[in-house]
């Protein structure tokens, strides 16, 4: 009898977990639509602050663990001595329907974020940590609610942060795990190509979402994947270094930055000219693509240079978003990179998706070839450049530079012979001389 009642009751467990799943499965994607700055290609959401409902354009940042708010009005960004623009004694009393905004003391350390966003207007900016600071960010009110003071809500379409702040392996205290709770799921989607985020589920209409490994530290505040052969005009030039690097999203910068240690090997097959916050070409016409692989064995994935382009300089240079990375050991994709992706992030597996429908073309006319080696040379990718052998290593070789090959040295042979010789016949004499030595001492204790 207990067996029987042992069953029926893992069968009730079961049809409840299954009717969830169903649940969860069916639930409605919340679209919504983003706006998008007039500046730099950010995106930003409305927010309705105080009892008055005023609407103001928010940018969420999406790799910061404080909570920050950052008036442009108080911008005093300083590009000669690259100091911050944030002016905290005059935005620390700055109020929306007398109610005073918070701002903490971490906001000096982002003065590469705030040159960036300088030439916005109208646009506050906010990261996406919002425990323990304010009764403003306490919480925010379901989307049927109607808005009440002391509560930030974002009303019929706008843009919110993407990244997790984690505390002991948890996601916690974020904007986004809020909206993602009341919306029923842990996953959502950003499409920046045609504005639009989605919320409780993805679209995948074709099957052709192609999901990153899970990451396996989730200690990172941002999102992270690995990504496999990073190629610039056909070339690697993540081999002999490692088979895969990490890569990074975050919503601070709209640009591709690699890490230092690989800069520089994307000059080695396309003729760039880099400054601090881009780099220059000549011309827009038949530019090459990056790529890349969320597996070993995947699909690539497409990153055009052309969809990194800014406009042009005073020399009338082509300008592209492409930068060296803060860190080393990681790519970073901004918002002009991820404008070419369908980006779906699940916030419980630690992953993210990408989808890439639209075709994508890749020129080579403008790179510049691949050196073509002779002889015993080999090739090295990343640097594009031929490496001689190293014929110094083995005995009576050395390398020939017309042939560039490790050949017979006549000269080593020769001096060998003579060193040879020369050895032998000091040899002898010693023997010669330890002899008439050794007679002479014969002769005298005969005597």
């Amino acid at each position: 009898m207990n067996k029987i009642l042992n069953l029926i009751f893992i069968i009730f467990i079961e049809l409840i977990k299954f009717t969830i799943s169903i649940k969860e499965s069916t639930l409605p994607i919340r679209e919504i639509k983003l706006s998008k700055t007039t500046e730099y290609n950010a995106y930003a959401m409305p927010i309705q602050i105080g009892t008055n409902n005023e609407t103001l354009n928010l940018i969420f940042s999406n790799s910061r663990n404080s909570t920050s708010i950052f008036v442009k009005s108080f911008c005093e960004y300083n590009i000669d001595s690259n100091t911050t623009c944030y002016n905290t004694s005059s935005s620390s009393n700055y109020s929306i329907n007398d109610e005073t905004i918070f701002n903490d003391s971490f906001s000096n350390e982002m003065s590469d974020i705030y040159y960036i966003y300088q030439n916005t207007s109208d646009t506050i900016f906010i990261d996406n940590f919002l425990i323990g600071y304010d009764a403003q960010f306490d919480s925010i009110i379901n989307y049927n609610s109607s808005v009440s003071a002391d509560h930030i809500f974002p009303p019929s379409s706008g843009y919110i942060g993407i990244s997790e702040v984690l505390i002991d392996n948890q996601i916690f205290g974020s904007l986004m795990k809020k909206i993602t709770e009341e919306n029923g799921s842990n996953i959502f989607a950003i499409d920046f190509r045609n504005y639009l985020m989605d919320l409780g589920g993805y679209k995948d209409p074709n099957k052709t979402l192609v999901w990153s490994e899970i990451d396996i530290d989730p200690k990172q505040i941002n999102y992270t994947f690995s990504i496999y052969e990073f190629n610039i005009c056909g070339a690697n030039i993540l081999s002999n270094f490692s088979s895969y690097f990490f890569a990074e999203i975050t919503t601070d910068i709209p640009c591709l930055l690699l890490p230092s240690t690989l800069f520089i090997y994307i000059l080695n097959y396309f003729n760039l000219t880099c400054y601090n916050f881009y780099c220059t070409f000549p011309s827009i016409e038949n530019l090459p693509s990056f790529s890349f692989k969320l597996s070993e064995n995947g699909r690539y994935f497409f990153i055009p240079l052309i969809s990194l382009f800014m406009g042009y300089d005073h020399l009338n240079q082509a300008k592209f978003c492409l930068q060296r990375s803060r860190h080393n050991i990681f790519f970073e994709f901004g918002n002009l990179v991820l404008s070419n992706f369908y980006v779906v992030f699940d916030l419980e597996n630690r992953r993210i998706g990408l989808d890439q429908s639209q075709n994508q073309t890749n020129s080579l006319e403008q790179c510049i070839p691949k050196k073509k080696c002779i002889g015993d040379q080999t090739f090295y990718e990343p640097g594009n450049a031929c490496n001689n052998p190293n014929c110094y290593e083995y005995y009576f070789l050395q390398l020939d530079e017309s042939t560039k090959e490790c050949k017979k040295s006549t000269t080593s042979i020769i001096l060998f012979f003579l060193i040879l010789i020369l050895f032998s016949v000091l040899e002898i004499l010693t023997h010669c001389w330890e002899l008439r030595l050794s007679n002479k001492a014969k002769e005298s204790s005969q005597d």
